[in-house]
């Protein structure tokens, strides 16, 4: 059985597609992918924000709570409560890789993002320089 998820993700909102996004990662993949979307969906946060956020993982097996820069906030000071719960809690420094797209209403245009934990830059071409390309040929 394989040890891992592949989740492309296409959210739609009201027929129209809102993010595109997806990570790898093995184990901590669906709980990358989902930091995103909430981040955008439920908290408001823009793309940049939202991908660049610290992440959390747990996987059931083992029982354990991981933080991504655990000590920086939003995380900072959740240790010791959630120790005190009876969870195992864990620093890691880094988490997954989402590279994402976002339509942005207010710009009425696409915006892509580099997740900066493997680098890389978005890229893209306008559609007037995407018609010019295949009536050239």
């Amino acid at each position: 059985r394989m040890l891992s998820s592949q989740t492309p993700t296409i959210v739609a909102k009201d027929g129209h597609v809102v993010l595109i996004t997806g990570s790898p990662g093995g184990r901590t993949i669906i709980n990358t992918v989902i930091c995103i979307v909430l981040n955008m969906l439920e908290f408001g946060m823009t793309l940049p924000d939202a991908v660049s956020a610290p992440r959390i993982h747990h996987q059931w097996f083992p029982d354990r709570l991981q933080l991504e820069r655990m000590t920086s906030p939003p995380h900072a000071g959740l240790e010791g409560p959630l120790v005190s719960r009876g969870h195992q809690v864990l620093n890691r420094q880094s988490q997954g890789s989402a590279h994402s797209i976002a339509w942005q209403p207010e710009l009425e245009t696409w915006i892509g993002v580099a997740d900066y934990r493997r680098g890389g830059r978005p890229a893209a071409i306008n559609r007037a320089e995407l018609e010019n390309l295949s009536t050239s040929k």
